[in-house]
């Protein structure tokens, strides 16, 4: 008994930090490849067997590290907003609808169908030159003649 508590641990606890576990099971499987291969083939077996878990597990655990979301945020969010996206309403059918954030803040705003999520983000990115545009009068054509006398006329060479 008094052996045993004079040992260190070299497992960390299961309250360690999750670096702590990490860096255990890297170094577990460099030193017992057995171990590791075991690990991987339980996994590919996994896999096989729950298809539909991996992707969930995949899905939930990007909004987790990226948003902050679990998934029942994330199924919250969706309810609270009509169960689409929330500029347009589209409806997924197949594939859940993207987390829209601002990329300076992180700050989620909500969910949104792709091309709505797109278009956000490009009239973020170009909001200036957006507005600027939709101030300034016309300085070219108002009408598919104008564009063809444009087109037709003499170029100067001055």
């Amino acid at each position: 008994m008094a052996q045993n508590m004079s040992r260190a641990r070299t497992t960390p606890s299961r309250y360690g930090s999750k670096e702590e576990r990490n860096l255990y099971e890297k170094q577990l499987r460099e030193r017992n490849t057995e171990f590791a291969e075991r690990q991987r083939q339980n996994c590919r077996e996994w896999v096989k067997k729950f298809p539909e878990k991996k992707n969930y597990y995949d899905w939930s655990f990007h909004i987790k590290q990226k948003y902050g979301l679990t998934a029942q945020d994330y199924d919250q969010m969706l309810l609270l907003q009509g169960g689409g996206c929330k500029l347009c309403g589209h409806k997924a059918v197949k594939n859940r609808l993207p987390v829209d954030h601002d990329h300076t803040t992180g700050r989620v705003r909500g969910i949104l169908c792709t091309p709505c999520n797109r278009a956000v983000g490009i009239v973020e990115r170009n909001v200036h030159k957006l507005v600027d545009y939709l101030k300034e009068p016309s300085q070219c054509c108002t009408t598919a003649d104008d564009i063809h006398t444009k087109e037709k006329a003499p170029k100067d060479h001055s």
